[in-house]
């Protein structure tokens, strides 16, 4: 699982991807924004995008539960 500060496809989480399916296949999730952002605090952008604390955890529990 990644999450960055930036577009989810394309960046960190897109090179562990292509690393992770031509190594060793397993459930993923690429946290990040999903295109054009709007204008606002960090606080709120990251809360827009699902990457708080709370929200990262039950992403993180998603990907554990596919690989279960």
């Amino acid at each position: 699982m990644t999450v960055e500060e930036a577009l989810a496809t394309g960046g960190l989480g897109g090179a562990v991807a292509e690393t992770v399916v031509t190594e060793q296949p397993v459930p993923m999730a690429l946290l990040g924004f999903s295109g054009f952002c709007s204008t606002g605090s960090s606080e709120y952008l990251i809360d827009k995008a699902g990457m708080t604390p709370r929200r990262i955890a039950a992403a993180a529990r998603g990907v554990i539960a596919r690989k279960a």
